[in-house]
């Protein structure tokens, strides 16, 4: 039986050596995550599913044919799941800058992000702000 002599082993506020605590006595995610790891490795649970994120983002001002050029250079430059992500939004983005009219510039402002378990996608956003800015003078 553990404690210290004059407290109930459930009354010590004290940890002994050796002791660990999960929450609110370790902050550090990084050493939140290994004893997580540690404890289902000794539990004989599954491990962890492995978690990555993506993310893109683009701002152009400009005339809306210029600016779907740009969409395709930026695609272009994008490699892995940023460019599948940023190609799955891209027919969409040309959608919405092939509805503005006249001779105007446009302000394309789109960033969107995923998160995916073990290669699914389990979470997708993507946020697009579209402003016509008015004529062009030539």
């Amino acid at each position: 039986m553990r404690g210290r002599i004059g407290f109930p082993p459930s009354r010590d506020p004290r940890p002994l050596p050796g002791d660990f605590f999960i929450g609110e006595r370790d902050t550090d995610p990084l050493v939140q995550l290994r004893r997580t790891r540690a404890i289902r490795r000794t539990l004989g649970l599954p491990p962890l599913a492995k978690e990555t994120t993506m993310s893109f983002s683009v701002t152009f001002v400009g005339k809306p044919e210029a600016i779907k050029r740009k969409l395709a250079e930026e695609s272009a430059r994008l490699t892995g799941q940023s460019k599948t992500e940023f190609d799955a939004v891209c027919p969409a983005l040309e959608t919405i800058l092939d509805q503005q009219v006249g001779n105007g510039a446009v302000h394309l402002s789109a960033n969107g992000h995923a998160t995916f378990t073990d290669g699914v996608k389990t979470y997708g956003n993507c946020q697009v702000d579209v402003k016509s800015i008015g004529q062009i003078a030539e």
